[in-house]
Parts: C-alpha cells; sequence; structure tokens
C-alpha cells in the first residue's frame, strides 16, 4: 500500500488500513497499536487514537482498550456485544459472567438485564464501571471454603 509523504497523514492511513486487516480482532489493546507504529512515539499513537474515536471510527471502552465500530453502524448508538466487553475489561483475571446476567444469557429472566454482572478472582478497580450507557459490576469472589482459587462451574 502506497502512503502520502505527509507523516500524519500517513500514520492515519496506515492505522485504519491495519485496523481493517484485524477484521476479527474488534477489541484492542493500545500497546497492540503500538507495536504495529513501532516508530512512532506513545503520544503520537494515543493523539490517533483519540481522533479516531472522536471520528467515530472506534470507541474506548477503558483506557488503551478500544473497538472498532463496523462502518455500517452509527457510531452514537453501537455498544458491542456486553459479555465480550465485560471479558476484555476483567482481563488477564479468571471470571465468569455471574448472577442476573447469566440468567438473562439463558433466557431465564424476562425483564432485561441493565446491569452486566461478571464475578472475578481478583479485585476488579473500579468495582462499577460504566461505558457509554452499559454498567458494568464487577464482584470479586472470595471463598473460604476453597483454597485453590479456583471459580465454581455454573451449569
Amino acid at each position: 500500500m502506497n502512503f502520502p509523504s505527509d507523516k500524519n497523514s500517513t500514520t492515519k492511513h496506515y492505522l485504519a488500513w491495519k485496523i481493517d486487516e484485524v477484521k476479527l480482532i474488534h477489541l484492542f489493546v493500545c500497546n497492540f497499536r503500538l507495536k504495529i507504529l513501532s516508530y512512532k512515539d506513545y503520544a503520537t499513537v494515543r493523539k490517533l487514537l483519540s481522533d479516531m474515536t472522536k471520528r467515530g471510527l472506534i470507541m474506548r471502552i477503558k483506557d488503551g482498550l478500544y473497538h472498532r465500530i463496523p462502518y455500517e453502524q452509527q457510531p452514537d448508538q453501537y455498544f458491542p456485544n456486553w459479555h465480550l466487553t465485560a471479558e476484555a475489561i476483567a482481563q488477564p483475571k479468571e471470571h465468569y459472567i455471574g448472577f442476573y446476567s447469566a440468567l438473562n444469557i439463558h433466557g431465564l429472566i424476562t425483564q432485561p438485564a441493565k446491569t452486566e454482572q461478571v464475578v472475578t478472582w481478583g479485585r476488579v478497580k473500579p468495582r462499577d464501571q460504566q461505558v457509554k450507557n452499559v454498567r458494568f459490576e464487577f464482584i470479586t469472589w472470595l471463598s473460604t471454603l476453597s483454597y485453590d482459587r479456583k471459580l465454581p462451574v455454573c451449569f
């Protein structure tokens, strides 16, 4: 792919091209972008990500974690899968979708869930996080009966 000689324009086109190239990876981390743009410093990449967020190409989930918005979607109305977003926020902690959210997944409740409840082994800070209009609640699993750090199996 040929890029214009303007440095700023080149980097923007290259970043957009790389995001299109990895279509299956919708959630990505800023550090991954730094590896792609290894010749640029951290501030430049952050500025590009901020610019792309303002233009509606990507959505910021939390600091350093972004989601690529599909071209056919409206950026102000679009939100990715709640469960996958919760998983990305909870990483690298061991976790599972629990309580009311799990009941919602299995179709066992009639009311829509307004909060995604995620049970983790380690503490996720902050405990309550808001992304657009979706609230994520991270609940720390503390077991006095089990010392092997395994989360309970849910059926």
